[in-house]
């Protein structure tokens, strides 16, 4: 029996990161109508920092995303507080080799230029707010800010923690308190004493760090941090130092490089 064609579908998609485009990548690939909304006047890259392993490299080059030359590549070590090497991460030569290093560390601006590249033309709508969603048997309706209406078939909420299209599912709910905070920085400091391709990640009871290479338009930093269960913090490649609880001894928390 001969396989009709599949319908080809109004797809809107409502957030412009990197889970809103690349999921709009996927849609133009497998044949549909498809638009993006933002509400800014660009996709602006949130956070700084970000580690690439091989499974997200190949899905970027699978949407059609350009990963040559992504980032910096390095090999990866997890040690104790103290220096000591618990596991270092093997990768096969097959893997470093189809994929760049096989885990790379970049700046978050880099990969949203390599996303929005990819993009098809028309795709991106930005300074487009959509302030509700409406549905029924016939589709689904995103009326937005500027009183116009937009009709699609389906509509993925790619609209970060404050989802309206999680409100409008389920409803409000509190944000879950999570008492992680995240602190990051990079320096093009040459003196800073490093193991070139090297990302070492160590850890205590209360503190992360790790301390990779990252690359950004042809100049490679050192990068580090770390998370750790505080609000106050200082930081420096391989270095942080824990704020002074009373259950804690103030003595810093060296990571090495």
């Amino acid at each position: 029996m001969k396989k009709l064609p599949a319908k080809r579908g109004r797809v809107a998609v409502i957030g412009a990161g990197p889970g809103g485009m690349a999921a709009a990548l996927s849609v133009h690939q497998d044949g549909h109508d498809v638009v993006l909304f933002e509400r800014y006047p660009h996709a602006r890259p949130a956070g700084n920092i970000l580690n690439l392993w091989p499974p997200p490299i190949k899905a970027l080059g699978l949407l059609g995303v350009n990963t040559e030359d992504l980032g910096a590549p390095c090999t990866s070590e997890f040690r104790n507080a103290r220096g000591r090497r618990r596991v270092r991460a093997a990768l096969p030569e097959q893997v470093v080799r189809d994929y760049g290093g096989g885990f790379v560390g970049l700046l978050r601006p880099e990969l949203y230029e390599r996303l929005l590249d990819a993009l098809p033309k028309g795709v991106l709508r930005v300074n487009h707010t959509v302030e509700r969603v409406e549905q029924d048997e016939s589709g689904v309706r995103l009326l937005l800010a500027d009183g116009r209406v937009h009709e699609a078939d389906l509509v993925i909420g790619a609209d970060g923690i404050d989802s309206l299209v999680r409100r409008t599912l389920w409803g409000d709910s509190p944000k879950r308190e999570h008492n992680l905070h995240i602190f990051g920085g990079y320096t093009f400091d040459d003196s800073v004493e490093t193991e070139p391709g090297m990302c070492v990640l160590s850890h205590t009871r209360t503190v992360q760090g790790s301390g990779p290479p990252s690359a950004t338009r042809d100049v490679t930093a050192t990068s580090g941090g770390y998370s750790k269960r505080s609000t106050q913090a200082g930081n420096s490649p391989g270095t942080c130092t824990r704020p002074r609880p009373a259950s804690v001894r103030p003595s810093p928390v060296r990571f090495p490089s």
